[in-house]
């Protein structure tokens, strides 16, 4: 039989959420709890990191999948773990259509002395379907990071290579992202670092 999920070593406010939640779909405690934790591991980001050694530091990099038979509440499980991280989405959307706005309007602006800064970009907690060219290109543009949230495990293993016929290195890519390791992408007109 499997190991009871070790709910009780969560701390308290994040352990009463996954129970509360879980008596309330209902479900077992780790259908909540695994997501959850992908939503701490996104909100702390490349904000924190832990120091194995002198060379050595990790930060919050969760590889996390949720394994269950159907109709078993994974999905709305994930989604109710998931919303602290679609709101903070939302809210990042937002900001950056008020930032592009006022940065339109003062491009168009005939104001010799306007300001001039750059056009601003868009922010992202997560996403959840990528090339490894685009996930390349969202971290360099969002150094704090982000997840790549799924659904279904089945989607996004079967969809690597799915723009080069199968033939790609995407499998590769995500074993790299992994263990830590930085892409750099060198692409006929553009680099992504």
């Amino acid at each position: 039989p499997p190991i009871p999920f070790p709910t009780n070593a969560l701390p308290s406010v994040v352990r009463d959420f996954v129970m509360t939640v879980s008596a309330s779909l209902p479900c077992p405690d780790e259908l909540v709890a695994i997501p959850v934790l992908a939503s701490l591991a996104t909100a702390m980001g490349s904000t924190r990191q832990l120091r194995i050694n002198k060379t050595w530091t990790e930060m919050a990099r969760l590889w996390l999948v949720v394994v269950s038979r159907p109709g078993t509440m994974k999905s709305p499980a994930a989604k109710i773990a998931w919303k602290p991280v679609y709101d903070q989405q939302h809210k990042l959307r937002e900001d950056y259509q008020s930032e592009h706005f006022r940065w339109k309007q003062n491009e168009e602006s005939d104001d010799p002395e306007r300001e001039s800064w750059d056009e601003p970009i868009e922010q992202y907690a997560y996403t959840t379907n990528a090339t490894t060219e685009a996930f390349a290109e969202l971290q360099s543009q969002n150094p704090r990071g982000l997840a790549c949230l799924c659904d279904e495990l089945s989607g996004w293993v079967l969809g690597m290579g799915q723009y080069k016929a199968g033939k790609g290195n995407d499998r590769q890519f995500w074993l790299d992202q992994w263990s830590g390791t930085s892409a750099v992408f060198h692409r006929r007109g553009r680099k992504i670092a």
